[in-house]
């Protein structure tokens, strides 16, 4: 019987060595972890022009990933031959012209020799409808930011998305822009923000279904798009070409869907807090007190005075128009 067993032993000890293990333990992860945090936490505060926030989640921009990689002593080099990167998938709905498409791979190695890739695409389909135009150039260099983001964060980053890959879904992907409407309006699909150095200004990306998209410090502009996103709220917004970049100037809320009800399944147009301000200075100009104004509000339903339809809205200032706040007719015909 001793015998046996003594035949086994070996086999049984060489089996166990063979078994997989990890070389760090639990609590050296979690340390690495907090390591990482803290200096993200360091960076983020020191370099606040990095940070872009969509949907109240933050990204880090390449400036952040460049900093990482020096803190952590990386070597980050492509690994994609040159004349190998570009593709061409179709040609563009806008002019018929190539619809190239940039695909690079980094690979990031740390002082231990341990590394890992990452790659990025970028096609001028993705750059025509943004708030660039698409040229060779800024297709090439978006690619190549997203491949050496993404080799970063694999190696020392724990697979954290950068800003320049969210701006398309994390498989690389995106819905494909609904035809645009007759008459110019389009949901809001996304408002991404941006902080500049020491907070000193705040742009927004407005993004809607149809593909368009533009920028604006206007934070009152910006408040209306996140009301309209929330509520599916269809508006028509104007925009101004300044040099390689697309300026939001201007959102009108779809008058004539709210009349009509809901359109495409969307709820009546959503009028912005900005515009019931307005409706308390129109009900001053025809001799309603904000407290009278409140109070035909709060008569019609609506207790808070941020969210009203464009019907009701409209029916309403025609009624501060025709009548006094004691209900009587008003026999003088006054400016709107």
């Amino acid at each position: 019987m001793s015998d046996a067993l003594a035949t086994r032993d070996p086999a049984i000890l060489v089996a166990q060595t063979d078994l997989p293990s990890p070389v760090f333990r639990g609590a050296h992860m979690v340390r690495a972890l907090a390591d990482y945090r803290e200096l993200q936490k360091a960076l983020d505060e020191s370099m606040p022009d990095q940070l872009m926030t969509l949907d109240g989640k933050p990204f880090r921009k390449k400036g952040y990933w460049r900093a990482i990689a020096v803190a952590f002593n990386l070597t980050v080099e492509p690994i994609t031959d040159a004349a190998a990167e570009r593709s061409v998938i179709g040609v563009l709905d806008s002019d018929g012209s190539e619809n190239y498409v940039y695909t690079v791979a980094y690979r990031a190695t740390a002082p231990n020799g341990r590394s890992a890739v990452g790659d990025g695409t970028c096609a001028a389909a993705e750059k025509q409808k943004g708030r660039m135009k698409a040229t060779e150039h800024n297709c090439r260099s978006h690619a190549h930011t997203r491949a050496f983001n993404r080799s970063v964060s694999n190696l020392v980053g724990f697979g954290e998305v950068s800003a320049e890959e969210v701006e398309r879904d994390e498989h690389g992907s995106e819905p494909a822009p609904v035809a645009k409407r007759a008459d110019g309006s389009a949901l809001v699909t996304e408002v991404g923000t941006t902080i500049g150095p020491g907070k000193k200004w705040t742009k927004h990306l407005v993004t809607f279904d149809d593909g368009r998209s533009g920028s604006t410090f206007d934070e009152s502009l910006a408040k209306m798009a996140i009301d309209a996103k929330a509520a599916g709220a269809l508006l028509i917004p104007a925009f101004e070409q300044k040099g390689q970049y697309v300026n939001l100037i201007e959102l009108k809320p779809l008058h004539a869907a709210g009349r009509a009800g809901k359109t495409n399944g969307t709820p009546d147009t959503i009028i912005s807090r900005e515009q019931v301000v307005r409706f308390h200075a129109v009900a001053r100009t025809h001799g309603w007190t904000d407290v009278e104004g409140k109070e035909l509000l709060a008569a019609n339903g609506y207790d808070s005075s941020t969210k009203i339809t464009v019907q009701d809205y409209d029916r309403l200032v025609d009624e501060l128009k025709a009548r006094q706040p004691d209900g009587t007719p008003r026999d003088d015909d006054r400016p709107f």
